[in-house]
């Protein structure tokens, strides 16, 4: 084979490189000390591996769908590129707002870090109250924000907060996740609307506050530091109701830690006590339909019991310690406390709609049909229970 002359010079170079290099390992061996772990150490096998980036896409599929906006289907858009929305599959976090924000009293403009249980804030829709009903400080986390400019002044708050919004600048102002807003649509300020120009997103840690109204359809104003009093935007406080809402039963792969997740979590604090306030329990362990969990907002809560009682009944089978009950308003916050605390990737299997059946309350001789409708019929109880043509035979007979 090849023959390589090697000179005595570049022999010393190496043996001199060599020793330097002996030399170095053997300090660093001397500053390693053996560190004895009282459990083993993780393995992930690859299997498992590939099976958690599958849930976790699936995951942030799931939250994207969560947030798909709704837009009326005669809305025409001529340039995609011009419609910027803040939909994004993003965590989902308590509607809260940033610690240092000021908001609009009855007396002038406020620090919100300063408001009191109790206090009256200058209320926004017409015909509901924006009396405190709570102040609460969530500690410092990573939050995903969203910021809504508009010609002259922005606004910041967390993806789930609701905000007055008038969908592609028409129609009644209703509240809206900010994480649905789009460029286009128009949000209120006490004199004058203002069309959102541009959207930004940031996952940050940040403080925040919960604000919490004692009529949860009240509304009020709040700022950025150094915007104008005339520039507070309108926003709803926590746990106010969607005008979409709906509730599902959300299927979890495993239970392990939901009961904790669910019944323990800050974030989900302020559905427990409300709950708690007309007399239900997060546990559905508590009126026979199993160890399954409900958080929805209260309008929905006898709704929902009556037709998981149905549901249960005719499947012949209680729900499981890992089925959630959720409405929309708290279906990306348990998502995200579950992805959070899990002690491992917890799969969402399914998520199954919940059919509600109307209230139903007798008045007088009147059965009333509760609905989102002002046109919803009133049906005599006779002729509910004779039926109409026979109610009427009766009467001619």
């Amino acid at each position: 084979g090849t023959v390589i002359q090697v000179s005595a010079r570049d022999r010393h170079t190496a043996a001199q490189a060599l020793a330097t290099a002996s030399a170095n390992v053997a300090d660093a061996r001397s500053v390693i000390q053996d560190v004895t772990h009282s459990e083993r150490a993780a393995e992930i096998p690859e299997e498992e591996a590939a099976e958690v980036v599958l849930q976790q896409w699936t995951q942030s599929v799931e939250l994207l769908a969560i947030r798909q906006p709704s837009r009326p289907s005669n809305m025409l858009l001529t340039d995609d590129s011009q419609l910027q929305t803040s939909l994004q599959a993003l965590p989902g976090n308590p509607e809260c707002l940033p610690r240092e924000v000021s908001v609009l009293t009855l007396r002038g403009p406020a620090s919100a870090n300063m408001l009191q249980p109790g206090q009256e804030l200058l209320p926004g829709r017409p015909r509901h109250s924006s009396i405190l009903q709570s102040v609460t400080a969530l500690s410092t986390s990573e939050r995903h924000v969203v910021t809504l400019a508009c010609a002259g002044f922005s606004m910041k708050l967390t993806a789930s907060h609701a905000i007055m919004i008038q969908q592609g600048g028409s129609g009644p102002f209703k509240p809206l996740l900010a994480s649905e807003v789009q460029t286009g649509d128009s949000l209120r300020t006490q004199s004058s609307e203002h069309k959102v120009i541009s959207i930004e997103h940031d996952i940050v840690d940040i403080e925040v506050l919960e604000i919490r109204l004692r009529d949860t359809k009240g509304s009020f104003f709040a700022g950025m530091p150094g915007s104008s009093p005339q520039d507070f935007v309108e926003i709803c406080g926590a746990l106010a109701p969607l005008n979409a809402s709906s509730v599902e039963i959300l299927h979890f792969q495993r239970h392990q830690r939901l009961k904790e997740i669910m019944e323990q979590s800050e974030e989900l604090a302020a559905c427990r006590a409300q709950l708690e306030e007309i007399g239900y329990d997060v546990d559905l362990c508590v009126v026979g339909l199993g160890p399954g969990k409900m958080l929805v907002r209260p309008s929905f809560a006898s709704q929902a019991i009556r037709a998981l009682t149905n549901l249960c009944w005719s499947r012949e089978e209680k729900l499981k310690a890992s089925d959630i009950v959720v409405s929309q308003e708290f279906k990306a916050i348990v998502l995200e406390q579950v992805r959070l605390h899990a002690p491992r990737i917890n799969t969402l299997v399914a998520c199954e709609p919940l059919d509600l059946d109307p209230e139903i309350c007798c008045r007088r001789t009147f059965l009333d049909f509760a609905s989102s409708s002002s046109s919803s019929p009133t049906v005599n109880s006779s002729d509910a229970l004779l039926g109409k043509e026979n109610h009427r035979k009766r009467r001619w007979n």
